[in-house]
């Protein structure tokens, strides 16, 4: 054990601690990085366990979608084609709401 103590929090308690602390980040850094920077710093860190496969990798005609742990989890335990299966659902709904 590294005696790092593991601890959750709610969003609330995460809006919480920004509103007292303020935001860390270093978003001017952030800005003045370029889309190649970007993605190296996210495929280097350790913590990124985001999905696999490419599909979500942004360009011009296929932007970043986030989708919530517990739903992308659900779709994948469905099995190995869940990313079509994801965009079905997000396809028929656009197509169902955009009759208006």
């Amino acid at each position: 054990m590294s005696g790092k103590t593991i601890v959750s929090y709610t969003l609330n308690d995460l809006k919480a601690l920004v509103a007292r602390d303020g935001d860390r980040s270093d978003w001017a850094r952030v800005d003045a990085m370029t889309e190649e920077e970007l993605e190296a710093a996210v495929a280097s860190d350790p913590d990124w366990a985001g999905p696999t496969g490419g599909w979500i990798a942004p360009s011009a005609d296929r932007p970043v979608v986030v989708v919530e742990r517990p739903v992308f989890d659900w779709f994948r335990q469905q099995g190995d084609d869940y990313e079509a299966r994801i965009n079905d659902v997000l396809r028929a709904y656009a197509r169902e709401h955009s009759a208006a």
